[in-house]
């Protein structure tokens, strides 16, 4: 059986862990580029444009494909 001064000695190491993964994570919110936010949702809009466009090629290709003479 374990004694309440072991459990309260690993209860405190435990909180000093999660206290240095919180920091740690802090640190690398805080060195982020601040414009970081704005670029994933461009990034979103641009792939959906993209996967769009690839569309729109594929049924113009099927459309008019058999016209092309090369």
């Amino acid at each position: 059986m374990f004694e309440i001064s072991s459990i309260c000695r690993l209860a405190g190491e435990r909180h000093r862990e999660l206290l240095l993964g919180a920091n740690g994570r802090r640190l690398v919110r805080q060195a982020r580029p601040r414009g970081l936010e704005a670029q994933r949702f461009y990034n979103r809009g641009l792939a959906w444009l993209g996967r769009r466009m690839v569309v729109w090629g594929w049924r113009l290709q099927g459309r008019y494909g058999a016209m092309s003479t090369h």
